[in-house]
């Protein structure tokens, strides 16, 4: 529900705030026994539309990187983890 709010605009908040509820949604899909309600692909797209709102956040980069661990895809992954550090 605060995901439609903030997405909707009907409750002003900033674009951290946003970041933050979208990187909940999906992770609490993923960490909460509902991984098979949501693909991981939307998880991981989901991800990393909250980078764009918000790339200095080393959590959302931390989750990022593993849902490219969990598809076993590791050079993505070690692309992801060099793309944070650098802060992009």
């Amino acid at each position: 529900m605060a995901f439609d709010l903030a997405e909707s605009n009907i409750v002003p908040v900033g674009r951290r705030v946003k970041a933050y509820i979208r990187h909940y949604r999906h992770y609490a899909h993923v960490n909460r026994g509902h991984a098979d309600t949501e693909p991981s692909a939307e998880t991981e797209r989901g991800y990393e539309q909250v980078l764009t709102d918000w790339p200095e956040n080393a959590l959302f980069w931390s989750r990022l990187i593993r849902t490219r661990v969990y598809r076993n895809d590791l050079s993505d992954a070690l692309s992801c983890f060099c793309a944070a550090s650098v802060g992009t």
